[in-house]
């Protein structure tokens, strides 16, 4: 989809794949009110407009599985995006509001891809854009897989099938095998019920989750209770522009505290710069298991073997 598209016209087409979505993340129910909402809207369109429904719904149905994904993944986006913007504002965004934080979403994009361009050079036209931030996805979809093969999370069939996938669909696998990881961090300390909950809501709202409790708590599970952020990391924090960012200034934060911690546990020097250099999610993972383990031998809960599975500890099967 072009970035130069009209921003409201760009809005229409997402909307278009978002109109007959039943979401799998909760276990194929539809909320209720959302049902109900929808057969009223149904029933108030004429007939021509329902045929013309049914028709794009025979078209999306007809669409390779990789299209059909990208465009369920575009609908969600902004399912996400709407919801952010009435959160902030207390009310319900119009179609201008949602296509005005559209636009500062793609303006974003844009300076993402052209990070490291100089300054003298042309401006990246949509297509460099686009296959800029393509390939930045790639590369952490294809890190994040990695890593899971190396712990043995996945074994090499698997991985290889990830890998033969296409890319939107890798992406989804990618999401929900996140989704598992960040729920038995986020879990570590919360109420039950919660994290029920969070074993039913989609990847894209677990991962929302963690990015507010990351700013409360900074890194997720025992690390983030280990090293707490202070009052003055938060402001500092509340400052960054992007995701990515919020991440890498945490690290910076509080890499000389980490490596710290790690020394003291007896970590391998080798380890300790590659974890403070490689993905957080691992450096988190890790240190998580380590603090647990460590808590469970100290109160004698551990054996021999070192820690049992914590309660939130419950995978997440990719759908």
């Amino acid at each position: 989809m072009s970035l130069r598209l009209p921003p409201l016209l760009l809005l229409g087409l997402l909307l278009t794949g978002a109109v007959l979505r039943v979401d799998g993340g909760s276990g194929g129910l539809i909320d209720p009110a959302v049902l109900r909402a929808n057969h009223e809207r149904w029933q108030r369109l004429p007939e021509p407009e329902r045929d013309a429904l049914r028709e794009r719904w025979r078209q999306f149905h007809r669409l390779p599985s990789g299209e059909r994904e990208t465009l369920l993944q575009r609908a969600e986006t902004l399912r996400r995006l709407k919801a952010g913007l009435q959160q902030r504002t207390g009310r319900e965004p119009s179609a201008e509001d949602a296509a005005g934080e559209l636009s500062l979403v793609v303006d974003r994009a844009r300076r993402a891809a052209a990070v490291g361009r100089l300054e003298a050079g042309p401006a990246p036209t949509d297509a460099n854009v686009r296959a800029a931030l393509e390939r930045k996805l790639i590369v952490h979809v294809t890190a994040f897989m990695n890593s899971l093969a190396r712990r043995g999370d996945l074994d090499p069939q698997q991985l290889a099938r990830l890998r033969s996938q296409p890319q939107s669909e890798q992406l989804r696998d990618a999401l929900v095998r996140l989704k598992s990881e960040q729920i038995n961090l986020y879990a570590e300390g919360v109420p039950a019920a919660e994290h029920d909950e969070l074993l039913t809501l989609p990847p894209l709202d677990v991962a929302a989750r963690a990015e507010r409790r990351r700013l409360q708590q900074g890194f997720l599970g025992l690390l983030g209770q280990h090293l707490p952020l202070t009052d003055a990391e938060r402001r500092t924090l509340g400052g960054a522009e992007s995701w990515g960012e919020l991440l890498e200034d945490l690290r910076d934060l509080k890499t000389p505290q980490i490596r710290a911690l790690l020394v003291e546990r007896g970590v391998a020097a080798e380890r300790i710069e590659t974890l403070l250099v490689g993905p957080i999610c691992e450096m988190e993972r890790e240190v998580h298991l380590l603090l647990r383990q460590r808590r469970a031998q100290a109160t004698g809960a551990g054996g021999g073997g070192g820690a049992a599975p914590a309660p939130g500890d419950v995978p997440v099967a990719p759908r």
